[in-house]
């Protein structure tokens, strides 16, 4: 829809597209000349439905282009300054991937297709500044916010919609109510998976130095006995004869009858 600044965006709307020398606005050509295709082939006997999906997001997405959701909370587990285009006053409304894939299966379970056009999306409307505050605080994470010019990451004359939300009706009278995702509950599906994701690359990390100490017979001493040393001396203790120095006499007599596990430091510190 383009530069369309209409409250939400019904199937029919205008689609207002700016300037074809600024490459933002390609990707909306582009997906527009897709349509046309399929309307050119209706002539043919084509049938179709063709589904418009507004800003699909979940676990595992990559922030390779700017996806705001993994990009924000990658930041903020990081504890690294979470990044900002313009003023961060642009709404946008966040569809998880499960909701658009059980729309487009109930969708090719129709009788027949309608050669016609659907919005999926949600349309819990949310500005980019409270979608960062949400994640700093459902992260508890400490990163601060950081407002970058859109021409640091876009080059000059780029263009970005002010709002974006889908009017749904036309798509739930044909396939049914269904009662999209909660952003905080993809918020928090998302901080579980990069949670995970940087425990497998620290993992691999750790299982990368194991097998060079193992490779040369090591015994391995820890310095310090507390919420790092502690797992990481247990952890090492299963491939290698390990020596654990504390200051703490508890710890280290805990740790050597082999009764220390690592809840014990947090508890205490």
């Amino acid at each position: 829809y383009g530069k369309n600044i209409k409250e939400e965006y019904f199937e029919d709307d205008d689609k207002l597209l700016g300037k074809s020398n600024v490459f933002r606005w390609s990707y909306a050509a582009g997906k527009t000349v897709g349509e046309y295709y399929a309307k050119a082939f209706e002539s043919q006997g084509l049938n179709y439905d063709i589904v418009r999906f507004f800003n699909i997001v979940g676990p595992g997405q990559v922030s390779n282009y700017g996806m705001v959701i993994p990009t924000f909370v990658k930041q903020a587990i990081n504890e690294e300054e979470i990044t900002i285009y313009g003023n961060g006053e642009q709404i946008r409304c966040f569809t998880h991937v499960r909701d658009a894939v059980e729309i487009c299966y109930r969708l090719s379970h129709t009788a027949k297709a309608s050669n016609t056009y659907y919005n999926v999306g949600s349309n819990e409307a949310v500005s980019i500044n409270e979608l960062a505050n949400l994640i700093l605080y459902m992260t508890k994470s400490k990163s601060k916010k950081k407002y970058l010019a859109y021409e640091s990451a876009y080059g000059i004359d780029f263009e970005d919609c002010p709002k974006r939300m889908p009017n749904c009706s036309k798509i739930m009278g044909r396939v049914g109510i269904l009662k999209f995702t909660p952003l905080n509950q993809i918020v928090e599906e998302t901080i579980q998976y990069e949670i995970m994701e940087k425990k497998k690359k620290f993992n691999a990390k750790i299982d990368t130095l194991y097998a060079k100490l193992k490779e040369h017979k090591c015994k391995v001493a820890v310095v310090g006995l507390g919420y790092v040393g502690l797992p990481l001396a247990i952890s090492l203790s299963k491939y290698f004869s390990v020596i654990g120095f504390d200051i703490d006499s508890d710890k280290i007599c805990k740790y050597n009858s082999g009764n220390a596990i690592p809840e014990d430091i947090l508890e205490r510190e």
